[in-house]
């Protein structure tokens, strides 16, 4: 048996009832080709709705308490009423498993549908029932180490819709983003006061030459899902505008018009499954060597696999003038390189010295300047003892003498008074790591979203 729990949230307009989706499939993120997958065995779900540690009902399928889901299916629960939520923080507890000895499809950071990332095997001979689905029932994979094994419902739909403008998400790891479900995209579109809904199809090492067709093993079984929404609504898909962060997986040599033919391809795709629905591409991130003694924290340190002239570069002539796919472009590239012509991560102004020592295990640093909240801290950079930390800047306080800036997780090393911390834009030269490098991009996405959304509130009664 395998015990797992998602938290959640409900939208920011109130709502009376959402169902939600099991799915047997995954999609791997590897960079596999025909990266989609059904699972090997039949998967018995069983599953419960908590609110502050209580639980307040059981998810029922067509009335009953489990659901059989047989390989490449989705399951919908019934509708579960609730008193008009709105921001409402809830957990789905579920229990999970498959004939014994078989491996059993994980949905491994799940935040958007069908987001899963490979298989767990685990071996279990029977499911518990109410009493396990109590509060007090102990969760075996829901620990950091365990993402790999968790199960839990790949999508939600609800009523209440406020006729707001839905953006689906398409795209790699740079568009899935972080463990706590940070992209540049979901991040630009999440900035208050007014928030863009979003549904978040991206999947780590998937390609536009991978995804472009709703033959098994490419966008199959994601589609499926999106045709049930489809189905439920009417014939209205849940979304109202296609937002494709997809290319960098196939930006791999000079050829620019290569890549942009595969990404034409995929646009051509996407227009022939949801013909009304406006697509808009984004430019690429730089990519460059991990460098492990700077992390990227310095250009002059930066050596590139995307110098001027490759294709991702290339490819921002080919958007212009605009494919007739498309209806807009964000080009990111001053974002992420602090200039119109960049082809490394830009260097960030902040930087301080360590004013006391600190020890592996700590998540407080005293330093001598402000760093920013969100930033990725590159400690002791140049040396052999450089630590980039997997922990954003959380906080941070004055002091008469230096500033105390606290990090969302503990140091691996021990590093003396005196020592440089810079910031960094990308921890492993490939992706924006940390609120405050996504920042940069977030920003760009805000902007386009003012120009191109309905931002405004138009109540209607969709599920």
């Amino acid at each position: 048996m395998s015990t797992s729990s998602v938290f959640s949230q409900s939208p920011d307009y109130p709502i009376k009832q959402f169902r939600l989706a099991f799915s047997n499939w995954y999609t791997q993120s590897q960079g596999q080709e025909s990266p989609e997958k059904a699972g090997e065995t039949e998967l018995l779900v069983e599953a419960s709705i908590l609110v502050d540690g209580e639980v307040i009902g059981r998810i029922t399928f067509d009335g009953k308490s489990q659901v059989a889901i047989r390989p490449g299916q989705n399951s919908w629960s019934d509708p579960f009423p609730v008193p008009n939520w709105q921001r409402k923080h809830f957990e789905v507890r579920t229990f999970s498993k498959v004939q014994e000895g078989s491996a059993k499809v994980t949905s491994y950071r799940v935040k958007s549908s069908g987001d899963s990332g490979g298989l767990g095997v685990h071996y279990s001979s029977s499911i518990e029932t109410h009493q396990s689905l109590l509060a007090g029932a102990p969760l075996n994979n829901n620990g950091y180490s365990s993402f790999r094994h968790y199960f839990g419902p790949s999508a939600m739909v609800t009523d209440g819709w406020d006729g707001r403008d839905v953006v689906l998400i398409v795209g790699d790891s740079i568009g899935f983003g972080d463990y706590f479900g940070r992209s540049f995209v979901t991040q630009g579109l999440s900035l208050m006061p007014t928030r863009t809904p979003f549904i978040n199809l991206s999947v780590q090492g998937t390609r536009p030459s991978d995804q472009s067709s709703k033959e098994r093993g490419a966008f199959a079984f994601k589609s499926g899902l999106i045709d049930d929404v489809t189905d439920m609504n009417g014939g209205t898909p849940g979304f109202t505008q296609i937002l494709s962060q997809h290319g960098a997986n196939d930006a791999h040599a000079k050829d620019g018009q290569r890549l942009f033919g595969k990404l034409k391809v995929f646009w051509k795709f996407l227009n022939n499954q949801w013909p009304e629905i406006p697509i808009t591409q984004t430019t690429l991130t730089p990519k460059t060597k991990k460098n492990s003694r700077w992390y990227q924290s310095r250009l002059s340190q930066q050596s590139s696999f995307s110098p001027p002239g490759s294709d991702r570069w290339q490819l921002e002539d080919r958007l212009h003038p605009l494919p007739k796919e498309l209806h807009s472009i964000i080009n990111l590239r001053e974002a992420w390189t602090g200039s119109k012509n960049g082809w490394r991560w830009r260097e960030l102004s902040c930087n301080a010295k360590l004013q006391g020592p600190v020890s592996r295990g700590e998540q407080a640093l005293q330093v001598s300047s402000p760093l920013p909240e969100g930033a990725k801290l590159v400690i002791a950079p140049g040396t052999d003892s450089a630590e980039a930390t997997y922990g954003d800047v959380i906080n941070i306080t004055s002091t008469p003498t230096s500033y105390l800036v606290e990090l969302s997780s503990p140091l691996k090393s021990d590093h003396e008074k005196g020592t440089d911390v810079f910031c960094t834009m990308s921890r492993d030269g490939t992706h924006p790591t940390g609120s405050y490098a996504l920042s940069f991009g977030a920003e760009v996405i805000n902007q386009w979203r003012h120009q191109y959304l309905k931002l405004n509130s138009n109540t209607q009664d969709v599920l």
